[in-house]
This record gives structure tokens, sequence and C-alpha cells, in this order.
């Protein structure tokens, strides 16, 4: 029975291989169609990703044309060290994205040409809080859907806009940063 079963299953694959090619096809068409078809596969199609890779937040601001992309260092407020920090910049903006075991906080400054409150986080969401906190001598918008706690947050000063966006990982959607939290990014950014 097992003979059997192996046999058809053998002429089955044979029958379907022969399917596969036309008849008197040749390998040197095989191959000219494969070629044909890996160039049309490698044809860009959309938009380029503007964003680059940097080793470093000076990496980062060289790279967008920033004179500097300051950033904090070591433990933000409650939620520790973060476990990873990676960069990367377009031309005109530099980011930051911290990894914490429970949550990610991207970072990003961008040159403007005047000192309004410039949105540049790339969070269109909307939230069931909005309001204006003051940070030391900055005045940032906040978003979020926990009150006093802010999703997305940001300002401008001296040519530059800044901007904040807290997202929860594991399942917490409406994670935001405390105000102690944002002071560490806001204090550092300035």
């Amino acid at each position: 029975m097992c003979l059997v079963t192996v046999a058809l299953l053998a002429g089955s694959i044979a029958v379907l291989a022969s399917c596969s090619s036309p008849a008197g096809s040749s390998s040197a068409s095989a191959s000219a169609s494969s070629e044909s078809a890996s160039s049309v596969s490698s044809e860009a199609v959309g938009m380029v990703n503007p964003w680059s890779d940097a080793a470093s937040a000076e990496e980062a601001a060289k790279g967008a044309g920033l004179e500097a992309f300051p950033l904090p260092e070591g433990a933000i407020s409650d939620l520790g060290e973060p476990f990873e920090v990676t960069y990367r910049y377009m031309e005109g903006m530099a980011e930051a994205r911290y990894e914490f075991p429970a949550a990610a906080v991207v970072v990003r400054t961008a040159a403007i040409s005047e000192d309004d409150l410039f949105d540049i986080s790339g969070d269109y969401n909307k939230y069931a809080y909005e309001w204006t906190e003051n940070i030391g001598d900055v005045a940032v918008a906040c978003a979020g859907n926990r009150e006093g706690e802010s999703t997305k947050t940001y300002w401008g000063d001296e040519g530059e806009a800044h901007s904040i966006v807290a997202e929860g990982l594991g399942g917490d959607q409406d994670f935001g940063l405390t105000p102690d939290r944002l002071a560490v990014f806001v204090e550092a950014m300035k």
C-alpha cells in the first residue's frame, strides 16, 4: 500500500513538473525568463526611504545638517536606563529612539525657519486631552489619552522644532510621559 502511494505521489510530481514548462522549452529560455523577471522586480516602486541610520547623536546631527542634537543620557526618571538607543537622520531632521522594557520614546529635532509650534512628530492621532505644559522656561504642547501623561509633545525654539512621542509596549495603547519624565528630555534638548 505504501509503495502504491509513493508511486502515485512521484507520478503526480512528474506531471506537475512537466506542466510548469512549455513543451520544447530549453534551459536558456528559462534562464532568460528568470533574468527578465528579476530585472522587473529590481525596479524601485514608490518613494525612497529618506532616513539613514547613524551611530550616535552627533552623527545624526551632522547628517541632518544640524549644529547639535542634544539628548539625555543615563536614567530617564522612573523609566530607568534605556537598554537600546538608535539614531537616524534625514535632510534637516535627526531622530533618536529610546527602548525601555515596557515603553519606547522617539525624539526628533529639525531645523525650521521660524520659532513656531511646529509638530514634527509624525503622530497624527487624535487624543482625549490636549494642553500646554511648562517645563522649566519652555512651554510645550502636549496630547495624550490620560490626563497629565503626554503621548505626543512638541515645541519650537531658536529656529528648531522638537518632538517627543511615547509608545507603550506590550499592550498599553495610552502610555504617556509624566511631567517628570518629560522634563528629562526637554531640559536636555533645549
